[in-house]
């Protein structure tokens, strides 16, 4: 192998290490970072719930309170985050778990804040904003349901989904088939108050991973192949 082409692996061998150490990245005004121990995870400490009592339907929408361990001012320092679900439709109930199948789930970035902490969410002011990623159900529960409902005593609703990206700002940073069944997301939620006939209020985790800016690791590489190509001038 010629000292040009041993150039050329180690300088790939060092663009794959900066690629898995790459530096948080804006993305349409929220700050992620796949260097961290913690991407990509979130929490949101606002999510309400409705159910449809003839359809049983499941929709709702949040607030995103943390990401990557960091809060909004952090994360989202000129902006929010907030979300809507629907589209989940009950398939069938086995004891007390009911698995539901579609579901939509869109995240949105606003620079407005008029959602506040999350203290002043309405429907209308979580889907405002701009589509910062858009999911789907993934289909990897018992029968193909997307999502798995549990109704626990007091009573309280427990939730168990997994998410695939089809859209949005943020689609090629989250689209990594990174979680069962290769869905991108997976989310669990939990609902403990009733604040009327089938509506509830709780909170969420979820997690999934992230990959670089493509835009910086093609830098990254063209700087990478012009040193090369200076070494091998020089050696000439």
């Amino acid at each position: 192998m010629t000292i040009f082409k041993k150039t050329l692996v180690a300088l790939a061998a060092t663009a794959a290490m900066a690629a898995a150490q790459a530096a948080p990245t804006n993305v349409g005004g929220v700050i992620i970072d796949p260097s961290s121990a913690f991407d990509f995870t979130g929490t949101s400490a606002q999510i309400y719930q409705n159910i449809n009592g003839i359809t049983g339907e499941v929709s709702g929408y949040g607030f995103v309170t943390t990401l990557n361990n960091t809060t909004q001012a952090t994360f989202a320092p000129n902006g929010e985050l907030t979300f809507t679900f629907s589209g989940y439709i009950p398939q069938n109930t086995v004891g007390n778990a009911t698995y539901y199948s579609g579901g939509l789930f869109n995240v949105f970035y606003d620079t407005s804040k008029d959602a506040g902490d999350g203290s002043g969410l309405t429907l209308a002011n979580a889907s405002n904003g701009v589509t910062w990623l858009s999911l789907v159900g993934n289909g990897g529960f018992s029968g193909g349901a997307t999502l798995k409902g549990e109704t626990n005593p007091g009573p309280s609703l427990a939730g168990f989904g997994l998410l695939d990206v089809v859209g949005g700002l943020a689609a090629y940073h989250l689209d990594t088939n990174g979680r069962d069944n290769g869905a991108d997301l997976a989310f669990t939620s939990s609902f403990t108050t009733v604040l009327g006939p089938n509506r509830y209020f709780g909170s969420a985790n979820f997690n999934g991973n992230s990959v670089p800016e493509p835009a910086s690791l093609a830098l990254l590489g063209l700087g990478l192949v012009g040193m090369a190509m200076t070494r091998r001038k020089r050696s000439k």
